[in-house]
């Protein structure tokens, strides 16, 4: 079993957990790879000497993370590797993922331990991805998330993206945050020549809308679907995986089409929803 990890490293005071939560990896051979936009020889020695066989690549911070993985799968062989565990630092902030808040480095401790937490439940959820040939990408349950109509990037500019592509638009699931345990073969669609540098030029927020980072953040995870294989959710936490599947996945949709304001479609035009109703309350046209 051969297993690529990239960790795309903006934030460099990161370093130090990173390398902690990587010593989790076990049971199989892995070589990291490190991308970062400004190269720094400390940090890079200090993986190193943990890790010998660091590959470090210089790249712009393009979309966050997203274009750094894209750019690195094109640039791998693929055949050499039968997996794909994709990590990123993350800033510190207050955000609300499926219902939940997580402030500080909440977010990013969440994302990486539901691989990482300890030997075990990398092992674990390793052992899930190759329980079966459909499972394509393990997803941590608190970032499973359903692609809605709410924004340009889940419906306009992810149609449009994945038409010029050829990319059979299959499966209604990301993995929000972009971090995931995956089979390698279906990145083989990532390195289409049609997707450049250039798609990632306008300026990155994560709280932003209609960008084609945020379009490519579920084209990373519908490519699984694309290939005829499956997203699956391991269970490292019950009680937050039952109330994301019970309140957030049942009784908030319930609720939000009883009555909700918010904004649709690509023109990002903000609705009353009255028993299923929409109806238009701004300007626009």
């Amino acid at each position: 079993m051969q297993l690529l990890v990239h960790l795309h490293l903006y934030y460099t005071e990161q370093a130090d957990y990173f390398i902690g939560k990587l010593k989790n990896i076990q049971g199989c051979q892995w070589k990291l790879f490190i991308t970062m936009p400004n190269y720094d020889e400390q940090v890079a020695n200090k993986f190193i000497s943990v890790f010998p066989n660091t590959e470090i690549i210089k790249c712009d911070n393009k979309g966050a993370d997203i274009w750094p993985f894209i750019n690195l799968i094109q640039h791998t062989n693929l055949t050499h590797y039968d997996c794909i565990l994709k990590l990123h630092t993350k800033g510190l902030n207050k955000s609300r993922v499926n219902g939940i808040w997580y402030k500080g480095c909440q977010w990013r401790n969440a994302m990486v331990d539901g691989y990482l937490l300890n030997e075990k439940t990398f092992r674990k959820t390793l052992a899930l991805l190759n329980k079966s040939p459909k499972n394509g990408m393990v997803c941590n349950p608190l970032f499973y998330k359903k692609i809605s109509e709410a924004t340009p990037e889940d419906t306009d500019l992810l149609q449009a993206e994945t038409s010029r592509l050829n990319l059979p638009l299959k499966g209604n699931h990301y993995s929000i945050g972009s971090t995931f345990l995956s089979k390698a073969e279906p990145y083989k669609l990532l390195q289409n020549t049609k997707i450049t540098s250039e798609l990632f030029d306008e300026e990155f927020s994560s709280h932003s809308c209609g960008t084609m980072a945020h379009v490519y953040e579920r084209i990373i995870s519908l490519v699984i679907y694309a290939d005829n294989m499956d997203i699956v959710c391991s269970n490292n936490n019950v009680l937050k995986t039952f109330y994301i599947k019970f309140c957030v996945g049942i009784l908030q949709p319930l609720g939000e089409n009883l009555f909700s304001i918010k904004r649709y479609g690509a023109d990002n035009r903000k609705y009353l929803k009255l028993l299923g109703i929409k109806i238009p309350i701004d300007n626009k046209k």
